[in-house]
Formats: C-alpha cells, structure tokens, sequence
C-alpha cells in the first residue's frame, strides 16, 4: 500500500475533471472532520465511563440504580464499539481500493 495521498493518487490517474478537482480540495476537510469526530468519541466515552463508574460506586445496594449504572457502561462500551469499527471500515476502504486516506509521515 502506498502512501501517496488520495488527490495525487487521483490527479496521476489523469482525472483532469473540473468536478473531480473540487472533490480534491474536500480531501483535508473530510480528513479533519473524520479525525474531530474520533477525538470527541474517545472523550465522550472517558466522561461516561468516569459517570457510570461513579453512579455504580454510590448505588450501594440500591438494585436500580446499579442496574442504571450498568446499562450505561454498556452503552458507552457499545458506543466505543461503533467507533472502532467505523475506522476499521475507513482503514478497509483504504485498503481494498488503494487509496490513501490517512497518510502516514
């Protein structure tokens, strides 16, 4: 796999194309939407695991509220979950189709 960015890649394969080259432009701001994206999942995730965590602590034996707990740090996993598939379908689509979608330095 190269690492040659998506817009080089496309720009050698001779896609001269007024509409193409607008879709080039796009290229780092999709990129930085994606990466915005990912840094505010892992936060989010922290700030829930951190208030499910609390919640379970100070539950006690009171069984609905550490059965609330519970079902929130399984949301926050699930959602973790999401996340780390969608990039591994990112890191698929890169693969499969040659491109370069996060270039490496």
């Amino acid at each position: 796999m190269n690492n040659i960015p998506l817009s080089s890649q496309l720009s050698e394969q001779g896609a001269g194309l007024h509409a193409v080259y607008r879709i080039f432009r796009a290229e780092p701001l999709i990129l930085g939407i994606i990466e915005v994206l990912l840094m505010v999942t892992g936060l989010a995730f922290l700030i829930c695991l951190v208030i499910s965590s609390l919640q379970w602590i100070v539950a006690g034996s009171d069984q609905n509220s550490l059965t609330a707990a519970r079902t929130r740090l399984i949301n926050c996993l699930v959602g973790l979950a999401i996340s780390a598939v969608s990039l591994a379908v990112i890191y698929l689509v890169q693969y499969f189709f040659g491109l370069t979608l996060f270039p490496t330095n």
